[in-house]
């Protein structure tokens, strides 16, 4: 017989991989081949997002949830394949985004999860480095080493590193400890006029990121006005 629909169960997890329970399960989608289709496509990110909480309270906490997809395959006549059926499928699920030159689905998560290779702080200021835990073995920063451990849990997948006040340089390591992934240059701005802000947000890798803004910002506008008086025609009439 020939493959027809898919029946798919979606649980979101917190936790270690594979550690879904029944009440986990959020979603059940059924979905069957269009036309001369040869496969059934499923958009779930929108679904996810729904169970990834990005309250801040300046914790820097990490906000990711496991997703695994069971898909169950049946035929054009109702019954179940016995052979390849059911497919499982393990997913870490971030609130990112990518561009539309990454392609479909595109892979956000590697090292340390900013797109620049530079950080501003106003100086004798510490800052926070995002990283994927599992794909990091150490950070050094101005020769001092921070071993990054991975125990799979989502609670430490995503990690925030703190940067000392007037750092300079900061290398991320592979998870060998000796392959150099990235070097990020940190600048320390002295501000002694204006109170620098900070603002966090989300970045597109689902991890938060500060921006500091020095200055000052002004803003002006020129606003004119017209006036015009109205003509008034008065008439008079009379009736016989």
């Amino acid at each position: 017989m020939a493959f027809k629909t898919v029946d798919l169960n979606i649980y979101i997890y917190e936790g270690t991989e594979g550690s879904y329970t029944s009440t986990d399960l959020k979603y059940n989608i059924q979905k069957s081949i269009i036309g001369e289709d040869t496969e059934v496509v499923f958009e779930i990110s929108e679904l996810v997002r729904d169970y990834i909480d990005q309250t801040f309270n300046n914790d820097y906490l990490s906000k990711c949830v496991w997703v695994t997809t069971i898909a169950t395959l049946i035929d054009d006549e109702g019954v179940v394949f016995t052979y390849g059926s059911p497919v499982s499928t393990n997913y870490l699920a971030v609130d990112g985004y990518g561009y539309f030159e990454d392609e479909i689905n595109p892979t956000l998560i590697g090292n340390a999860l900013m797109t620049a290779n530079s950080i501003y702080l106003p100086e004798d200021t510490t800052g926070v480095l995002p990283i994927y835990a599992a794909g990091v073995g150490k950070v050094t920063i101005d020769s001092v080493d921070t071993e990054i451990t991975d125990n799979g849990n989502t609670n430490q997948k995503l990690q925030y590193v703190t940067i000392p006040a007037n750092s300079s340089t900061i290398q991320v390591y592979d998870t060998d400890d000796s392959t150099l992934l990235r070097t990020i240059t940190v600048y320390n701005v002295c501000e002694p006029k204006y109170t620098p802000f900070k603002v966090t947000f989300v970045n597109k890798y689902g991890v938060y990121q500060d921006l500091y803004f020095f200055k000052k910002s002004t803003e002006t506008f020129n606003v004119t006005d017209e006036t015009f008086k109205r003509n008034t025609v008065t008439t008079n009439s009379s009736v016989n």
